[in-house]
């Protein structure tokens, strides 16, 4: 078993070193069944239902369920799962997690007609610490309604790429959400912005999920990400933070989504 576990680890870390991104399984994910479950007794109405509500109104729903899912502890749990890994991919032990976890609820875009789910990035494009932010470790953990047709996308080997390298602009075609607002402390963006050059999205790839409970997406911070469009007639459920080691933060600032510092401490 530890020799297996250990082929494991040696593929995931090589994986993610060639694409900045790889798909792994819990060792335990019995935090996520009390997230799933969470979710489920708050989410109760049909998919119709929460796509006739304002942008503003399911935004206030979600972030109240974000805050229930939030007291289980997932990143702290996440990471007492995955340690062995983790360590390897941050090159530490001292691992800090963010302190929020998203609660991504994204809504049929044949019933909102919109597209909620942010365009691709990377999360430099957002930050005002790139120097700290570049040295993230995303997870995106499916919780429910992850297919084919809603998934994360990335582009493997972009991490390789420097800022400098790309073409990005502000675009008020996409849609954004209003600065403090619910859907901000929910991780979306007040004022998205878009590749123009530099890379070519159209060598996105999704990201491949079995559909059991318990796989997530380690990808770095710096792996251009993105196009989750729900293209599905089912909201989609996702929980997502980051994770540094503790000798890569710079700096450390209050972090509104929370009410608490950026990172804590594991």
């Amino acid at each position: 078993m530890d020799e297996n576990r250990n082929l494991f680890l040696g593929d995931s870390f090589a994986k993610y070193n060639s694409d900045g991104a790889v798909v792994c399984k819990m060792q335990n994910h019995s935090v996520l069944n009390e997230a799933q479950k969470t979710i489920e007794t708050e989410f109760t109405e049909t998919a119709e239902h929460y796509s006739k509500m304002s942008r503003e109104d399911f935004s206030d729903f979600a972030l109240k369920v974000q805050g229930k899912v939030n007291e289980i502890g997932i990143q702290r749990r996440f990471i007492e799962s995955e340690k062995r890994l983790l360590s390897q991919l941050l090159k530490s032990d001292n691992i800090c997690y963010q302190s929020i976890c998203f609660l991504r609820a994204v809504r049929p875009e044949s019933f909102t007609g919109i597209i909620e789910a942010p365009d691709f990035h990377r999360e430099t494009f957002y930050s005002d610490d790139p120097a700290t932010t570049e040295k993230m470790l995303n997870i995106w953990i499916p919780i429910k309604n992850v297919v084919e047709s809603n998934t994360l996308q990335y582009l493997p080997g972009s991490h390789l790429i420097p800022d400098n390298c790309l073409s990005v602009t502000p675009d008020n075609s996409l849609v954004s959400v209003e600065k403090f607002s619910s859907a901000h402390k929910l991780g979306f963006f007040w004022s998205q912005k878009k590749i123009g050059g530099g890379v070519d999205i159209n060598d996105a790839q999704k990201a491949e999920f079995e559909g059991v409970l318990g796989e997530y997406l380690a990808f770095s911070s710096m792996t251009i990400h993105g196009g989750a469009r729900n293209l599905h007639n089912e909201v989609r459920f996702v929980v997502g933070f980051g994770l540094i080691a503790e000798e890569d933060i710079n700096s450390n600032k209050d972090y509104f989504p929370s009410g608490k510092k950026y990172f804590l401490k594991f």
